[in-house]
């Protein structure tokens, strides 16, 4: 089972709470994967369930960082369309109830490393960097403090 850890924490409780919670839901994947009989129905349905509250969470925590000016927002928003994307290309209506419980066992593994990945490399610096400076302000610092960061976390653009 995989563990949501203090090292996990953004010191956001809202956002860490949702984490938690995508950590379960990867959890009861998990689960669902150990059990003998494992259909297509359940598979979607639990993979649904994920979608709909990765949604959930990605709205929930663009906002926050768009009303803080993060300057990671437009990142953090092709890292989580990204995702989306990745988990909705897969489609488990052709597939027999064996295919799907690889499907899921092989998304469960992505879904594990994305998520430990996404938060450790990107989550954790929510409201950590200088917001966002508007044209009308010191735009030569704001540009400096936006090269210094893109050179911090270039590996989270890596696909995994």
């Amino acid at each position: 089972m995989y563990k949501f850890t203090k090292d996990c924490m953004t010191g956001i409780e809202s956002i860490d709470k949702e984490h938690e919670q995508l950590f379960k839901i990867i959890n009861e994947a998990q689960a669902l994967l150990e059990e003998q009989a494992v259909d297509v129905k359940t598979v979607k349905s639990i993979v649904a369930h994920l979608v709909d509250y990765a949604a959930e969470h990605f709205a929930h925590e663009e906002a926050y960082m768009e009303s803080i000016n993060d300057p990671e927002l437009m990142r953090q928003k092709k890292e989580h369309t990204d995702f989306a994307n990745k988990v909705k290309s897969v489609d488990f209506d052709n597939m027999t109830d064996e295919e799907s419980r690889k499907e899921l066992a092989e998304l469960v593994k992505f879904l594990a490393k994305w998520l430990y990945h996404h938060i450790l490399g990107s989550d954790i610096m929510i409201g950590k960097l200088e917001p966002v400076v508007h044209k009308t302000q010191d735009s030569k610092k704001s540009e400096n403090v936006s090269t210094a960061k893109k050179g911090m976390f270039e590996f989270t653009d890596e696909v995994i």
